[in-house]
């Protein structure tokens, strides 16, 4: 099964690895931007915005690092 994640940032600070790398972990193919374009954000399973130190995880709103655990329950849910 293919999982695929657009991660969007919003702010120029990178995300955090740690942030990074469960992204990786949870997905097949991770792409990164700044501003996507609507078939692009249409056509993941999963879209996490960063603006640190928030993110959003399909649509939850999270505050990073204190949320990290609730990152990886949502990006192992089903899309």
């Amino acid at each position: 099964m293919v999982i695929r994640t657009l991660l969007i940032r919003h702010t120029d600070a990178q995300p955090p690895q740690e942030l990074y790398e469960i992204l990786r972990e949870a997905s097949t193919i991770l792409c990164m931007t700044e501003s996507p374009t609507q078939t692009l954000a249409t056509s993941v399973d999963h879209v996490v915005v960063w603006n640190d130190p928030q993110l959003e995880v399909d649509q939850w709103t999270l505050c990073w690092p204190s949320d990290a655990d609730l990152v990886r329950i949502l990006l192992r849910s089903s899309p």
